[in-house]
């Protein structure tokens, strides 16, 4: 009894390390992708996967009960058992529909994947269309469209985004174009300021002026002495900098669009549509009316374009390492269960559920995002265990008392967590939760179908401290 009981309870700790470990393995994938968020969940699954499974192996144990006794659920394993052998009648209808959604994965795995930067967004569609029309209304700029200009100095920056500026004002004059926002409209560059400053007239060429101007007029020339003196107070006054506006209104505005390093100054424009275009700004047509400086670089930036293309690229590197993650959890089975036929077994539920979410998302006309990815790998994390305890009562000849129940609770937990989720109105926690909350469920339906075991349980051959 005693042997049988230590052996058990061996193999019981060896299924739960083995779990452990393919879980992080899938994670620490991740972490070497170059997105930071990506890098921040790889971490913070590894430590809690780690944490949780060193708690429940050296913590709980001591922590319970000497006459702690389970409760007796063998009507209830009995009734899983039923469903189990019921199960295992559809492994051959349940391959035929995984093999059939891979067909569809593969036949939209280009349009499987969003590359847009928006899927990332926390806020609602309908919120997002709500923003720009009030943008609209009010006439404010449009943040993907810009134009940059860099150049080494402030002023050089500036005189080229005046230039830029007198060109955007014929734009705006045709109509192609709504409006603009520059800051060298309320800091003009020192050549602009001494230029207008030398244009101010003297102040006895100034009086003769307006006293030939109001000639006639009911206003007299004598009342605009105090405008004769601020002209001549103005021919004699500092240039204004970029420190007089700090701590002002358009000094946020001023620094909003500057945006300065030690070798380069670069000040942004951004652009916005006309109220009355369809299809919005053609910037090939926008970049191709602008000047372009001897002493400063001017581009024409579409934001979200970039940074769709930019998410792309990480999209791309974490669909690789994923893979990369899953064959290292392929070679880490391999080693442990030193048979292929033991991998395949215990990796054919986890592909099966991830396939089958995959098409599900193709069917339903959703493409999927980061968050996706993340949960197809918290499907992989949760779904070993669920294969491995079959895979061991399968090959133990026996099935530890409570098994059964045990994984049902446990498979019911991340359900109903990640399902609550997927009701939720930030698409980014909708996403993940959707994922994981049916992927689960498909993983040890799968792992039962699959691999359960058509053998009844027989007698309880571990303690109880090990069975929880």
């Amino acid at each position: 009894g005693a042997t049988l009981r230590g052996a058990a309870q061996r193999s019981f700790w060896a299924t739960i390390r083995l779990g452990v470990l393919t879980s992080m393995t899938g994670f620490c994938a991740l972490a070497l992708s170059g997105f930071p968020g990506l890098t921040q969940i790889a971490v913070f699954a590894t430590a809690g996967l780690l944490t949780a499974a060193l708690v429940t192996r050296f913590v709980l144990p001591p922590l319970t009960p000497a006459r702690y006794r389970a409760p007796d659920l063998t009507g209830f394993e009995r009734l899983l058992q039923r469903l189990i052998d019921a199960a295992r009648l559809l492994r051959w209808p349940t391959l035929a529909l995984v093999l059939a959604s891979l067909a569809v994965v593969i036949a939209q795995h280009r349009q499987l994947w969003d590359h847009d930067i928006a899927s990332l967004n926390p806020v609602s569609a309908a919120a997002q269309r709500l923003d720009e029309e009030l943008r609209g209304a009010v006439g404010a700029p449009d943040v993907r469209s810009m134009v940059v200009v860099r150049a080494g100095d402030l002023e050089a920056a500036l005189q080229a985004a005046e230039a830029v500026g007198a060109a955007l004002d014929a734009l705006v004059e045709q109509g192609r174009l709504g409006g603009y926002e520059s800051p060298a409209n309320v800091l003009p560059s020192q050549r602009t300021q001494q230029a207008r400053r030398a244009a101010l007239p003297e102040p006895d060429t100034l009086r003769q002026r307006l006293a030939q101007a109001a000639a006639g007029l009911p206003l007299r020339a004598e009342r605009l002495t105090p405008f004769v003196e601020q002209a001549a107070a103005a021919r004699t006054a500092p240039l204004l900098s970029r420190d007089d506006l700090r701590g002002t209104q358009l000094g946020l505005k001023v620094e909003a669009l500057i945006t300065t390093t030690p070798h380069q100054v670069t000040v942004i424009l951004p652009l916005r549509a006309p109220s009355t275009s369809p299809t919005g700004l053609d910037l090939q047509a926008i970049a191709a009316a602008l000047p372009r400086p001897a002493q400063a670089s001017v581009r024409v930036l579409d934001l979200k374009q970039e940074t769709d293309r930019l998410y792309g690229s990480y999209l791309q590197e974490a669909i690789v390492l994923s893979i990369g993650g899953a064959a290292a959890i392929v070679m880490l089975l391999a080693f442990s269960l030193r048979s292929l036929r033991a991998v395949a077994v215990v990796s054919a539920p986890l592909a099966g559920a991830v396939v089958l979410c995959m098409a599900m998302f193709a069917a339903a006309g959703r493409q999927m995002s980061l968050l996706h990815l993340v949960g197809l790998l918290l499907v992989v994390a949760v779904g070993s265990n669920y294969t491995l305890f079959f895979r061991a009562a399968q090959t133990q000849g026996n099935q530890q008392p409570g098994m059964l129940a045990s994984l049902v609770f446990a498979n019911l937990a991340t359900v109903g967590g990640f399902g609550v989720l997927a009701f939720s109105h930030v698409p980014l926690l909708s996403a993940l939760g959707t994922t994981v909350a049916v992927g689960a469920a498909l993983a040890l339906a799968l792992a039962a179908a699959w691999i359960g075991s058509n053998r009844p349980a027989r007698a309880a051959t571990m303690p109880d401290d090990a069975r929880h």
